[in-house]
């Protein structure tokens, strides 16, 4: 290819790449000239493939022009045909053509590469069988103008995308052509009936959202299957008549189950809430009252079980259960409310003090079942004017000792530190004791919560 010929079908190319369409005319008028000087040109015919590739919706000029080479006898435009972009609905026209033009073996080609795409056409179907014996018994072309087949074809690509005003305005074109010459063009006919239940069907839809928006969703229901029943097909407004029939079993569910709701699984509710919102206005009276139930629902839930544990926690609160978790930054200073109760007078010697009870707090870590506990524990030598009420044992891993009941923490005992008890008080309902114990042979005393104690020797340690 020399350099001249290949600039101009660059230029001829950006001519058919523009949006203006003076230019794609020229460049369209172009291409169909260097055709008839030679039908059999592959660099004219790559070129308008290439447009095609480019900007789709050339397909149908380029299409009638190959058709126009091959009814020339181009095999070169046969070829280029076979090759051109083409999608289901492209495979479906271009094999109505072929049909309506008693090419009947291209036709039925053209119908199975339909097949291969969507295999429950049943147009493709039909006119299969239709092509087939009509090539068996010989029969001829349908007689109608090129023109009215033309107009049908583009009719139908409008009905594929729903868009009936246009689809009906072209098929009125095609029965008029036809009927110009005195053919009868029933095809269109029937199409143009169809068309005229769709226009029927998108009234009755549109009248279903105004009922919606009225709060009349029973109405709605009814319109929306009147407008099925004349358009089977619209998948968008079979989705519309799902979420509806969803949304109204949802409403109906709800106020029957009254407070009870509360137990009801919101998952399911919430799903057909989102799939109502992809194909219905967002203001709808149903959809909005199910999203309030919803939510109703999950504050409801969300207050009981508040409810619970405060129910559950306030008491053990009361009872002390935390306070040996609490540090003195989170806890405010209680004052001793009681006097020292049970307390023996002693002499300040050396004692030995009998055990004979456990306290009755917490239950005591498991002990050597083998070996007795001993029945007499040392304490420390008490001053002239100090009591004894027992001894014991830490009965946590970790407890703390406080200078006075749940305040001034001292710091921490280990679990089965011996304690010699010295005094007793009852602070906010809990019982605490001044407990005396020994750290590295010094001895240490503070305030133990009763919890924290077990009456008694500590347990032996298993050998």
């Amino acid at each position: 290819m020399s350099a001249k010929r290949k600039s101009q079908l660059d230029a001829v190319l950006i001519q058919l790449s523009s949006q203006r369409p003076s230019d794609v005319w020229r460049g369209m008028e172009r291409a169909r000239q260097w055709l008839k000087e030679d039908s059999e040109d592959k660099d004219v015919y790559g070129l308008l493939l290439d447009a095609v590739k480019n900007k789709h919706e050339l397909r149908e000029q380029v299409r009638d022009l190959f058709f126009e080479m091959i009814q020339n006898g181009s095999q070169s435009a046969e070829k280029a045909m076979l090759a051109l972009p083409s999608s289901l609905q492209d495979f479906l026209a271009d094999a109505d053509d072929a049909y309506y033009a008693a090419e009947y073996d291209r036709a039925i080609q053209l119908y199975r590469q339909v097949l291969k795409l969507d295999p429950d056409n049943a147009r493709a179907r039909d006119h299969i069988a239709k092509a087939e014996i009509k090539r068996i018994t010989g029969e001829a072309a349908t007689g109608l103008p090129r023109a009215a087949e033309q107009y049908y074809r583009r009719a139908r690509s409008h009905i594929a995308a729903r868009d009936a005003i246009t689809a009906m305005n072209l098929l009125k074109a095609a029965i008029e052509t036809a009927q110009a010459k005195g053919i009868k063009y029933s095809e269109a006919e029937e199409a143009l009936g169809s068309m005229q239940d769709l226009i029927v069907a998108d009234e009755f839809r549109q009248k279903a959202k105004a009922a919606l928006k009225d709060n009349k969703a029973k109405e709605a229901l009814e319109l929306y299957n009147k407008a099925l029943a004349l358009d089977s097909t619209n998948e968008l407004m079979k989705k519309e008549f799902e979420s509806l029939q969803k949304l109204l079993q949802a409403e109906t569910t709800l106020r029957k189950q009254g407070a009870l709701k509360v137990l009801m699984p919101t998952g399911r509710l919430q799903n057909t809430v989102e799939n109502a919102r992809l194909v219905m206005d967002s203001d709808n009276p149903l959809l909005t009252y199910v999203e309030k139930q919803i939510g109703q629902i999950r504050l409801w839930r969300t207050t009981g079980l508040v409810l619970l544990l405060v129910i559950i926690i306030f008491p053990l609160y009361r009872n002390g259960a935390f306070s040996g978790l609490l540090t003195p930054a989170m806890t405010s200073a209680l004052p001793p409310t009681s006097v020292p109760t049970n307390t023996v007078e002693v002499i300040p010697t050396f004692t030995e003090v009998q055990t004979t009870a456990s306290a009755p707090f917490t239950d005591t870590p498991e002990m050597d079942t083998n070996t007795p506990p001993p029945a007499f524990t040392e304490t420390f030598t008490p001053t002239p004017t100090e009591t004894i009420l027992g001894v014991g044992y830490i009965n946590k891993q970790v407890a703390s000792a406080w200078k006075e009941p749940n305040a001034g923490l001292l710091g921490t005992l280990s679990l089965n530190t011996p304690l010699t008890l010295l005094e007793e008080r009852e602070v906010s309902g809990s019982k605490w004791y001044r407990c005396r114990w020994e750290v590295g042979g010094t001895p240490q005393e503070g305030w133990i919560l009763g919890g924290n104690i077990t009456f008694g020797p500590p347990p032996t340690p298993r050998p």
